[in-house]
């Protein structure tokens, strides 16, 4: 892919504030819930304000659009149509990615579409075999959500 294409998020820059983080709804898919399912886990009870407080940081730079490429945010090389929004619970060894969508039609919205932990301690190869089976699922259902907004009104 040529890097010529990259794209910088608008959450990186302050004059499209404010932006909506819309959890996206396709089928029976709930993103928000996967959140939930990649974090819950494996943060023990007590631990868990301070890495919802993490998480709520990022979110919040997002929002506000004062997020930093390529720490928070950066565009997929694999689908330029989305962004990766990126959290780093290093207590907890995890890392969190969640797979947005930025749209011309939804000038104030950044869908979240799918959300995973990343899983390292394998191959590099590996590795990117696992993420862009993850990246594929947020292009499908960026494609499939089309006809009902991913549920938005």
């Amino acid at each position: 892919m040529d890097p010529r294409d990259y794209r910088m998020s608008r959450c990186t820059d302050p004059s499209n504030a404010p932006q909506q983080l819309h959890w996206a709804v396709v089928s029976d898919t709930r993103v928000e819930r996967e959140l939930v399912t990649a974090v819950l886990p494996h943060v023990p009870r007590a631990a868990l304000p301070d890495a919802i407080a993490d998480i709520k940081a990022v979110l919040q730079r997002i929002t506000t659009c004062q997020a930093i490429d390529p720490d928070d945010v950066k565009n997929i090389t694999r689908d330029r149509n989305l962004f990766e929004v990126r959290f780093q619970l290093e207590s907890f060894g995890l890392l969190i990615r969640i797979y947005t969508a930025e749209l011309p039609e939804l000038p104030h919205h950044v869908l979240a579409l799918h959300v995973h932990q990343k899983v390292i301690g394998v191959t590099d190869d590996e590795t990117a075999d696992l993420q862009n089976a993850e990246i594929d699922i947020a292009s499908r259902r960026l494609a499939l959500g089309h006809a009902t907004r991913w549920g938005l009104p």
